[in-house]
């Protein structure tokens, strides 16, 4: 046992630094040698192994820090507290070897699906144990059983070359007393430097260490563990977009996003006028949005996918068809809240979330009630998800379905009722007869992984039955059985309908936004509406204006969105969000925001960069300010006098 006072210290913290360098180091190289085709060169590689070993001292530094805290006054403490004390600090520095090492085996499998190490996805699916451990269990068994027996063997070997030095006798002597406590003491700015990595203004974030366009990339050279807590850190003080695309005057941005909307409609402060045509198509209709679950454009054909979904290909030439319409997110609550109350995406997590989005937030359904529409929201699965049931009651919405209102489903997998059932239930209320008109929202959950559905209803299109194509078909077998019903009961002359999907199945690629993997399929089907295939690049947030427009309602809304019933000179254009990178695109090109860097500019055909960036970052403003001053609604904005705003700074 060791007896000398810098032994003493030096066993288990340094045992500690060791061996938690090792497992971020070794898990690093080897997700670097996998993705070897992602990182351009040697230079790359030495570069991103040189800032992941400064991200893993400022971790490691961080994780330490409570334990030297600790142990600065146990000179002072009796033998036996100093026992007490000591064994503390070795299971809290046991604690974190475990984290890294779980964190790191939990990573493969979460980049498979989000294509980056885990981050604030990771926290949100936290919130959902029930649906995502069922989805674990039934879709990735085999990597859970792997990773919980990686992470059982690796516990064991760390316990058995940490816990001889962490368990450390008393010291005696007052000369040694004195000795440890200026050592630990001494050690307490060596922390500080170390979790601030140097000493510049700033301490290091993921951005500093950022080397490329490619979010894997740069994820790369942070570890699992350092970049879920950073995340968790972000999501406890976020007060708006989150990142620094720059800075933009409130007025300046408004003035944008004028010019960007089209000439239909008026925009006075925030606020939308509809100038609705008095002839509305489908005045005084019911609505219906139906929102499929991760149904992207390679599940149809006709958009350069997979056949299928013969279903939605075949509305295609019956229907008013997006061609080009582009998600706004990667998740399904970024995709309703850009449907449902045609709000751009944020680095931030979902609106439907966040605290000041819980009251007046202005929706379809809100922006409805005032025409005498009653709302209701039907989903398959728990309605508590994602803060759907909470956002939709608070906001315009009367009533929500869920899974525990559905009597006898025919079937039920780990997030909820099928597409079937689902759709059964709408169509049983559709059917009832009501002294109001009504906007139904009904959002699918079967095409989610571990992609459970029943079996007999479709011809597998791949031979194993649990994939995500297989799912897909189904749930596009499921959406045409219903959409047949409806015509068959002759519903569709007093309904407008939008089928719509939340986002792509996966979204992975080298850009800053791979905004190749946000297309997804989209088409309304309204009385008079003449088919039409629309090649226009339209986003998410252009649903709702023009389904109000659709219904002649006329109004003062905060929907930014363009009416795609009136022609617009200005090229068409879709909004979208990837992590903490933003982008604006047109037929001119692309443009991304980055945090901390400047605006990078993608030309198609050769195209100049006009003013895409300034839109981009005009778009990120206003959603930040609406935010932060709980402003998504005419009361609450027009208190602002617009053209006297200062600079909207986004906070670091």
């Amino acid at each position: 046992m060791p007896t000398n006072p810098f032994h003493i210290l030096a066993s288990p913290l340094a045992r500690f630094v060791l061996l938690a360098l090792a497992i971020c180091q070794v898990a690093r190289v080897l997700m670097m040698t996998y993705f070897h085709a992602r990182l351009d060169g040697t230079s790359q590689f030495l570069l991103v192994l040189l800032n992941g070993l400064r991200i893993d001292i400022a971790m490691i530094c961080l994780w330490a820090a409570p334990a030297l805290l600790l142990s600065v006054f146990t000179a002072a403490l009796s033998e036996r507290w100093q026992g007490v004390v000591h064994r503390l600090v070795g299971l809290w520095l046991f604690a974190g070897l475990i984290a890294l090492l779980f964190m790191e085996v939990a990573t493969p499998t979460f980049i498979a699906q989000f294509d980056v190490r885990p981050n604030r996805l990771f926290i949100e699916y936290l919130d959902a144990p029930k649906e995502v451990g069922g989805m674990l269990l039934k879709g990735f068994a085999i990597e859970v059983a792997l990773g919980l027996l990686v992470t059982a063997v690796g516990a064991w070997a760390l316990w058995r070359a940490f816990a001889p030095l962490a368990m450390v006798p008393a010291v005696k002597a007052l000369s040694a007393r004195i000795a440890l406590f200026m050592v630990y003491f001494a050690l307490i700015p060596v922390l500080v430097i170390g979790a601030r990595s140097g000493l510049q203004h700033r301490p290091i974030n993921p951005a500093m260490v950022a080397v490329t366009n490619d979010r894997l990339v740069n994820s790369l050279a942070l570890n699992s563990f350092y970049s879920v807590l950073y995340a968790a850190y972000q999501s406890r003080h976020e007060s708006g977009a989150e990142v620094d695309y720059g800075d933009m005057a409130l007025a300046e941005a408004v003035s944008l996003i004028r010019q960007d909307m089209n000439s239909g409609r008026r925009f006075t402060s925030h606020s939308t006028i509809n100038s609705a045509v008095p002839d509305a198509r489908a005045k005084g209709k019911d609505l219906l949005v139906v929102v499929l679950e991760s149904h992207g454009a390679h599940f149809v054909e006709a958009l350069g996918g997979n056949p299928v979904s013969p279903n939605i290909e075949a509305w295609r030439h019956k229907s008013w068809f997006f061609d080009n319409l582009f998600a706004t997110g990667i998740r399904s609550a970024i995709g309703l809240e850009a449907i449902v109350a045609g709000y751009p995406p944020t680095a931030a997590k979902a609106v439907l979330k966040r605290p000041k989005a819980q009251n007046h937030f202005t929706t379809l359904a809100s922006a409805l009630d005032e025409a005498g529409y009653r709302a209701q929201f039907i989903y398959g699965g728990e309605s508590h998800f994602d803060n759907m049931k909470g956002f939709f009651l608070n906001n315009g919405f009367d009533a929500v379905v869920d899974q525990y209102d559905y009597r006898n489903p025919a079937f039920k997998g780990s997030w909820g009722v099928s597409d079937e059932d689902l759709f059964e239930e709408v169509f049983k209320r559709l059917s009832q007869p009501a002294d109001s008109p009504r906007f139904t929202l009904a959002f699918t959950s079967s095409n989610h992984p571990p992609f459970e559905y029943p079996e007999g209803k479709i011809e597998p299109f791949d031979s194993e039955p649990a994939t995500a194509l297989n799912s897909a078909k189904y749930a596009d077998f499921a959406l045409g059985q219903f959409m047949a019903k409806l015509e068959n009961a002759g519903m569709l002359k007093n309904l407008v309908v939008l089928v719509i999907a939340d986002h792509e199945d996966k979204v992975f690629g080298d850009k800053p936004v791979p905004y190749e993997k946000y297309r997804i399929p989209g088409f309304i089907v309204a009385p008079d509406t003449a088919p039409l295939i629309d090649k226009r690049i339209v986003s998410q947030i252009d649903m709702a204006p023009t389904l109000l427009s659709l219904l002649g309602i006329d109004g003062q809304m905060p929907f930014i969105g363009r009416d795609l019933t009136q022609q617009n000179p200005a090229p068409g254009r879709a909004i979208m969000q990837f992590g903490d990178n933003a982008a604006y695109m047109t037929e001119q090109g692309i443009c991304y925001l980055q945090p901390s860097k400047s605006p990078l500019f993608e030309t198609f055909d050769g195209a100049p960069e006009g003013d895409l960036c300034a839109k981009a970052l005009a778009y990120a403003t206003w959603t930040n300010f609406t935010y932060d001053h709980e402003a998504y609604n005419v009361q609450s904005f027009n208190q602002y006098d617009i053209d006297n705003q200062e600079t909207v700074n986004h906070p670091e």
